[in-house]
């Protein structure tokens, strides 16, 4: 499973986190709610976000989400 992060939000720049394995603490678990696909289709996600212990260079660890099909 690979986790994906935005380089920007709230039209700040982060660096991405640094590359590799790191233990992570689940921070988030979104509601699920429900989005359109490219193909007009609806559908339930979550958003799960994890922290890891390295630092940015504003001293705040680096978050990293991923979203998932609210199915099992």
């Amino acid at each position: 499973m690979s986790l994906s992060f935005p380089l920007t939000l709230n039209a700040k720049e982060y660096p991405p986190a640094p590359f590799g394995l790191h233990p992570a603490v689940c921070v988030a678990v979104s509601e699920p709610e429900v989005i359109e696909n490219a193909f007009g289709e609806s559908k339930a996600v979550i958003r799960i976000t994890f922290e890891i212990g390295e630092l940015r260079p504003d001293g705040k660890r680096y978050r990293l989400n991923k979203t998932f099909a609210a199915s099992l």
